[in-house]
C-alpha cells in the first residue's frame, strides 16, 4: 500500500503543528502533520497512536504503509510516520530509564509491535482528552 496522502516525500522534511511536553526521561509529541515523513530512527523508544484513525508505518522507503492503531517501536529502529491530517501522539522515552527499560522488554527486535486495542483506545481518549482541556 502506498501512503493513503502522499505517494513521496522526495526527500523533504515534513511540516507539522503540535505541543511538546517534556518530563525526565521522556517526550510527548501531540498534534497534526502536513504529510509523510522519510525514513530515520531514534534513540528513544517511541510509542504512537492516534485519536480516531490509525497511523500508517514502513520501515524503507521503499516498503509499503502499514495501519497500525497504536505501536511501539524499538529504540534505532528505522521506521517514517504518515499521520498526514490526523491527530497524534507519539511518546519518545529514553532506552536507559526504567520506563524504557520496561517497554524495551515489550519489542522484537527489528520489528514494529502493534498495541492492542483497548489500551490504544484507553491512552488515546485519555492524552487527547488532556489535550483538549488544555
Amino acid at each position: 500500500m502506498t501512503s493513503p496522502h502522499n505517494p513521496s516525500t522526495n526527500g523533504t522534511r515534513t511540516a507539522a503543528r503540535g505541543q511538546i511536553c517534556v518530563w525526565p526521561g521522556g517526550i510527548l509529541w501531540i498534534g497534526v502533520a502536513n504529510g509523510p515523513g522519510t525514513v530515520h530512527s531514534h534513540h528513544a523508544i517511541q510509542l504512537a497512536f492516534g485519536d480516531d484513525e490509525p497511523l500508517h508505518f514502513k520501515q524503507r522507503e521503499d516498503g509499503e504503509w502499514n495501519a497500525y492503531p497504536g505501536c511501539l517501536i524499538p529504540a534505532r529502529l528505522p521506521h517514517a510516520l504518515d499521520s498526514t491530517g490526523r491527530r497524534s501522539a507519539i511518546i519518545f522515552v529514553d532506552p536507559e530509564s526504567p520506563d524504557g527499560v520496561a517497554l524495551q522488554a515489550r519489542t522484537s527486535p527489528g520489528e514494529i509491535l502493534t498495541l492492542g486495542a483497548d489500551e490504544t483506545r484507553a491512552a488515546s481518549a485519555h492524552i487527547f482528552g488532556v489535550w483538549a482541556e488544555s
